[in-house]
C-alpha cells in the first residue's frame, strides 16, 4: 500500500512537471523581447514561452504598441492568451503573421496591415480602418473568400482595406458598418443591409446603387469626391436618419 501511494505521488509529480514545461518558441525577436519584458514569468531563459503559465492566462485585454524598437512581423505566440478579449495592434507596417485567437471579441489593427484566414467566431468588434491613409496596404483575405463574417459582430470598420473585394453577406446584428475609401474603389452595390444597422459609411464607393436602407439607420454617407457619374435613385430613407 505504503508503494502504491509512493508510486501514485512520484507520476503525479512528474505529470505536473510536464504540465509546467510547455514551452514554445516565438520566432519574431522584437515579439519576444516584448514578451520578456512584460510577462517575464512566463518567459524561460532561451526566449520560450510557458503556454501554462497564469499571467498569461489571466490576460483579457492587451495593447501592443509601435514603441517597441524594431518592427514586428511575426506575433506567432500570442493565440496561447487564451482568455484575450480585447486587441488592439496599431502602427505595425511589418506585420505579415497574426495567428487567430479563438476568445477575441474586439480586434483593432488601425495602421497596420492584417492578414487573417478567418475571423474568431464570438468576434464583435473589427476594426481595420485608416489602413491606407499613411500608405500602408491592409491586406484582408477573409474578405475575399467565399466564407462570411461572424453572425456575432456589431461593429465592422474595414477604412481602405479592399481592392478588390467581393464581399459576403453582412452578419444580421451589425450596428456600425464604414467601409469608406481614400480613393475611388469599383463598387456596384452593397451586399443587404442587416435591419439593425444604425451606421453607414461607404464614402468613395463607386457605387451604381443603394439596397433598401434599414429603418434602424440614423447615418449614412456615401458621397464621391470627385463625382464619377449617375447613381439608380435612391431607396426610401429611414425616418430616424439625422445626417446623410
Amino acid at each position: 500500500m505504503r508503494k502504491s501511494l509512493l508510486l501514485f505521488i512520484l507520476i503525479s509529480c512528474i505529470a505536473a512537471a510536464k504540465v509546467k514545461a510547455q514551452y514554445i518558441n516565438i520566432p519574431d525577436a522584437i515579439f519576444r523581447s516584448y514578451l520578456q519584458e512584460n510577462f517575464p514569468s512566463c518567459m524561460n531563459g532561451q526566449g520560450q514561452l510557458d503556454t501554462t503559465c497564469s499571467t498569461i492566462l489571466a490576460v483579457e485585454n492587451l495593447l501592443i504598441s509601435e514603441n517597441s524598437p524594431g518592427c514586428i512581423v511575426d506575433l506567432t505566440g500570442l493565440q496561447y492568451f487564451k482568455n484575450l478579449k480585447r486587441l488592439n495592434i496599431p502602427l505595425h507596417p511589418c506585420l505579415d503573421i497574426l495567428p487567430v485567437i479563438d476568445s477575441l471579441k474586439e480586434l483593432r489593427a488601425a495602421y497596420t496591415p492584417v492578414k487573417l484566414s478567418s475571423l474568431p467566431n464570438g468576434l464583435k468588434i473589427f476594426d481595420v480602418g485608416t489602413g491606407a491613409a499613411e500608405g500602408v496596404n491592409v491586406n484582408a483575405p477573409f474578405i475575399n473568400d467565399s466564407g462570411h463574417w461572424p453572425d456575432s459582430l456589431e461593429f465592422l470598420s474595414c477604412q481602405y482595406a479592399f481592392n478588390p473585394v467581393i464581399l459576403p453577406p453582412f452578419p444580421a446584428l451589425l450596428k456600425h458598418l464604414d467601409l469608406s475609401a481614400v480613393q475611388h474603389v469599383d463598387f456596384d452595390s452593397l451586399p443587404s443591409l442587416p435591419t439593425t444597422l444604425q451606421y453607414l459609411n461607404c464614402s468613395n464607393l463607386k457605387l451604381r446603387r443603394l439596397p433598401q436602407l434599414p429603418v434602424s439607420l440614423t447615418y449614412i454617407n456615401c458621397s464621391i469626391d470627385p463625382p464619377y457619374g449617375n447613381m439608380d435613385p435612391l431607396p426610401p430613407m429611414p425616418p430616424q436618419l439625422r445626417t446623410f
